[in-house]
């Protein structure tokens, strides 16, 4: 495991606390000379709900730990949307901090485990990822029974049933109750087409897709 909890050299002035040729205290460190270790997990769990959700803002409070989490924080909003900018200060704020790219990891973690973003290549294992492993079936293989027993099942599962269905993870009841209501509707769809009702299954088929695109990318099928 790679340890983050060393303090390493200013980036900028390489140890010596000040500018490069110069007496002027290095702007980066603060004259320090070096930035302090940091524990990945707690920075994790900075940018977090007590539900596991990203929290909605993130605000420096000028301590190193603070502009780390802040700086996670911004980093893990670009993950979901590429066309968001990092904060000019934010990235001002990091200068010189030698875990800047340990930074960047656990904002990868976040956004693989909360927003379930999928990175072809991650900058590093911080141990970060846990597994949320659950057992999704095949909604559209199923038949109409099938469908019906499982909405009966989990759309108000308890928050054991749905980790045992879709993994210990954020908010874990309400995708359970997404995949019954897509089983529902599968279901509707089904009888309809049967009976020849095509406008109305595709109504019901609609819902379907709109349903499956809020699923986590993980328990899709």
């Amino acid at each position: 495991m790679i340890d983050t909890t060393i303090p390493l050299n200013c980036t900028v002035c390489h140890g010596t606390g000040h500018l490069p040729g110069t007496s002027r205290s290095c702007l980066a460190c603060g004259g320090e000379r070096s930035f302090p270790g940091f524990e990945p997990r707690e920075i994790y769990n900075s940018v977090l709900n007590k539900n596991g959700s990203l929290r909605k803002r993130v605000v420096s409070s000028g301590d190193v730990g603070s502009i780390r989490a802040c700086f996670v924080f911004h980093t893990v909003k670009k993950y979901a949307d590429p066309e968001l900018h990092q904060p000019v200060s934010v990235e001002l704020a990091v200068h010189g901090d030698p875990y800047i790219k340990h930074l960047e990891a656990v904002a990868q973690a976040v956004a693989q485990q909360v927003l379930h973003i999928a990175f072809k290549e991650p900058i590093m294992d911080l141990g970060l990822i846990v597994s949320v492993e659950g057992d999704v079936p095949n909604l559209d293989a199923m038949t109409e029974g099938e469908l019906s027993a499982f909405w009966s099942k989990y759309h108000r599962a308890s928050k054991k049933a749905a980790v045992a269905l879709v993994g210990d993870r954020p908010h874990s009841v309400g995708v359970a109750a997404t995949l019954a209501a897509y089983a529902l509707d599968k279901s509707c769809a089904m009888k309809l087409r049967k009976e020849g009702d095509i406008k109305g299954a595709m109504v019901y088929e609609e819902s379907m897709d709109l349903r499956y695109k809020t699923l986590p990318v993980d328990i899709r099928w």
